[in-house]
């Protein structure tokens, strides 16, 4: 066999109120950073490790015990945007109750001189989005790309099991350690969807946060957030990581639709694993895997009957 690799309101009442928090003052948030920055007399910026749509990660050192870690700094427009700095702590609230081996880790939240921050573990691997682009004699074989589809299901049904969805599923949130280990991470537009957490009020689109090619067609329609969005988005990557391309080339769900366009399917000789990724991605809700869990046991059971 040829190598393969390889956002929503909710009318619940939000856990954070931004007319409330100093963090949502826009006029504070006017620090910069850059390598050899220390913050709160404690982390010392190391080299840039990736730029995002919001933030910035540096490598850092905590100078209290010696540890290497990373820093997601808010940065750029979204510094500005009244909710943006709330969005960060939720991120760093939500994924510190997430703790799972292929969820990131995070460790604190903090504020200084406007800078809003949080520090997490320090990863040594590529992005899966890196790996992605890749040349072909570089590529994941095909029992290395399902351990990695099997490791995001695992990750993403226990952040569903504890109501939470990530909302922004896609290469560039995914990480792959040197020893193969998968870690999700940037849960900064994920959403809360029961009333133990709290889910919030704020429309991630609005922030521009979402992934168009990647977001199920009722994320784009700003309907309340569920964990088969998740799973639309896993279906795309498992596509991706078997068959080295987008399943719709690269169109948005709603284009999708308009257009009734067909999914491109991985040339696999398992009818039972393909069957499983194609009703990952209906288009429709009612039609999808429901979620992670689900999707994983329906894997899982496509791999045994091969």
């Amino acid at each position: 066999m040829k190598k393969v690799i390889s956002h929503t309101q909710s009318q619940a009442i939000t856990t954070f109120q931004p007319m409330n928090n100093p963090l949502s003052d826009n006029k504070l948030n006017r620090k910069k950073v850059s390598p050899g920055t220390v913050l709160k007399q404690r982390y010392v910026l190391e080299q840039l490790l990736g730029k995002g749509g919001m933030s910035d990660v540096f490598a850092a050192k905590d100078q209290s015990n010696g540890q290497n870690i990373a820093i997601k700094v808010l940065t750029g427009d979204f510094r500005d945007h009244p909710h943006a700095p709330i969005v960060l702590k939720r991120e760093a609230d939500k994924t510190r109750q997430l703790a799972h081996p292929n969820i990131v880790e995070v460790y604190e939240f903090d504020v200084e001189d406007g800078l809003v921050f949080f520090t997490m573990e320090r990863l040594d691997g590529s992005t899966l989005k890196e790996i992605l682009k890749k040349p072909a004699d570089q590529t994941l074989m095909y029992d290395q790309a399902i351990a990695i589809i099997q490791q995001l299901a695992l990750g993403l049904a226990h952040a569903h099991s504890k109501g939470i969805v990530h909302c922004d599923l896609k290469p560039a949130n995914i990480f792959l350690t040197h020893d193969n280990q998968v870690k999700i991470f940037d849960f900064g537009i994920s959403r809360a969807i029961n009333d133990k957490l709290g889910a919030d009020i704020y429309d991630t689109a609005q922030l521009g946060a979402i992934t168009l090619s990647y977001a199920s067609l009722e994320m784009i329609n700003a309907e309340t957030p569920h964990p088969s969005d998740d799973v639309y988005a896993l279906g795309i990557i498992a596509c991706e990581l078997l068959g080295e391309d987008h399943p719709f080339h690269w169109e948005d769900a709603k284009t999708v639709t308009r257009k009734q366009l067909k999914a491109k399917l991985p040339k696999i000789p398992n009818p039972h694993l393909i069957a499983c990724i194609n009703n990952a991605l209906q288009l429709h809700r009612h039609s999808r895997i429901a979620n992670a869990e689900i999707f994983l046991a329906e894997l899982n059971r496509a791999l045994q009957l091969s």
